[in-house]
């Protein structure tokens, strides 16, 4: 950070101000709450305990702890969040986390917070890492020993309250998302798996007496026919390659993103100095998800998400398949069921890293609609998409200006 010290601050190390790895009691066998890796991000500042498992082992922390990835590539990442929402006020995650928590008149754990997500902290954590390549951990040292400038409380919690409404309402933004999916997943499984769309009258197909007939995945509504995620003149998969670009882009990898959402920060690229997998080029009304089996890992790109398919390209860890609007969101929504990544765990395969490859993209089938039915769910569950990418774009736009901005009061270059 820089040399100069701000009137009325200190020139501290963190091991002396706050508490790492602080002591916490939890009974072997009883169940705590339980925060996997997965559910940290870099645009996410609370992780929540919503999850019970049994304690077997890890580490350990309470309500209101700041849980830090010290594993490599999670710490890169940006993998850093406040536990929140504890059965007991306790819990326990993986053995990769560092806990760090604020001490009592002295710091404010949510400024620490924003303290371990400046780029000085975190460089010095990475450079403190040691292990075989791909299991590199930080030094637990490295935290203790960072220096840094330390305000007084009241400063301390100003920072953290102007810096915490962006995050605040990135959070509303995100559980706004989540809500508008939900309701998408939830026609769907009643048009498609229930079969209860509408029919001519506006009534429940199946339920009223429509038509069904016999496939080799089960009866299903006349009209429609078992077919496959690639359907001609509906659905083709997008090859490897993209084009040239000037300046800079950004590459998103498949460790950027936890379901739908982007979870960290990503590297800028430029065409000719990227890495050899960043070759994948998004294009409007298409669906991506990952290939590696037990990873569920979604993008979606409509005709409204032109500044996304401007400035990001992708891993070829995914696969990418262009459809017709009318065709779009019945896809999206299907892969992002459990029964696709029911099947294609199924049909991922590999010696080292399991995953599924073109070929098994081919074997998994589904039961395909009339024409005419996927245009309605289109019709029905469009706004919804539209309103989650508008979403997305003010989450990328206030975490952009929070990130300009974090530097900057954590150094007291700006005053609050």
């Amino acid at each position: 950070m820089q040399n100069q010290i701000p009137p009325g601050w200190q020139k501290v190390k963190l091991g002396k101000n706050a508490f790492l790895n602080p002591e916490v009691s939890l009974k072997m066998g009883k169940e705590y709450s339980f925060i996997p890796m997965e559910d940290l991000g870099w645009n996410k500042k609370y992780a929540f305990g919503d999850k019970l498992k049994e304690f077997k082992g890890g580490a350990k922390f309470e309500e209101g702890d700041i849980l830090f990835a010290r594993i490599t590539p999670c710490l890169e990442n940006g993998k850093i969040g406040i536990a929140k929402n504890l059965s007991e006020k306790k819990g326990f995650g993986s053995t990769e986390y560092f806990v760090i928590r604020g001490k009592k008149n002295i710091t404010n754990t949510h400024f620490l917070y924003y303290l371990c997500r400046t780029h000085d902290l975190r460089q010095v954590a990475i450079n403190s890492m040691l292990g075989a390549s791909g299991r590199q951990r930080a030094s637990l040292n490295s935290l203790y020993n960072f220096e840094f400038h330390l305000p007084n409380l009241v400063t301390q919690q100003k920072i953290a309250s102007v810096l915490s409404a962006f995050d605040d309402k990135i959070e509303v933004l995100r559980k706004q998302n989540e809500t508008l999916e939900a309701i998408a997943q939830t026609i769907f499984k009643e048009w498609f798996v229930k079969f209860n769309f509408p029919d001519e009258n506006g009534k429940p197909y199946r339920d009223r007496g429509g038509n069904m007939i016999d496939s080799k995945l089960g009866r299903i509504p006349e009209g429609w026919r078992i077919g496959g995620l690639l359907e001609n003149n509906i659905s083709k998969l997008i090859k490897t390659n993209i084009d040239k670009f000037e300046g800079e882009k950004d590459y998103v990898e498949t460790a950027n993103v936890n379901n739908s959402n982007y979870t960290s920060n990503f590297e800028k690229v430029t065409f000719m100095n990227r890495p050899g997998r960043a070759n994948m080029q998004p294009v409007p009304n298409s669906f991506w998800f990952a290939r590696m089996s037990e990873s569920r890992k979604y993008l979606l790109f409509q005709e409204c998400d032109q500044f996304d398919i401007e400035t990001k390209i992708l891993s070829t860890g995914f696969i990418g398949i262009k459809s017709i609007k009318e065709y779009l969101y019945f896809y999206w929504c299907f892969i992002s069921s459990h029964e696709f990544n029911n099947l294609k765990n199924q049909y991922a395969e590999g010696a080292v890293q399991i995953a599924i490859n073109n070929e098994g993209i081919k074997q998994i089938q589904l039961p395909i609609p009339r024409i005419e039915v996927a245009k309605k769910f289109t019709k029905v569950v469009e706004p919804n998409f539209k309103k989650i990418s508008n979403n997305n774009y003010q989450i990328q736009t206030l975490s952009s200006l929070r990130d300009t901005l974090l530097p900057k009061l954590m150094r007291g270059e700006t005053k609050v």
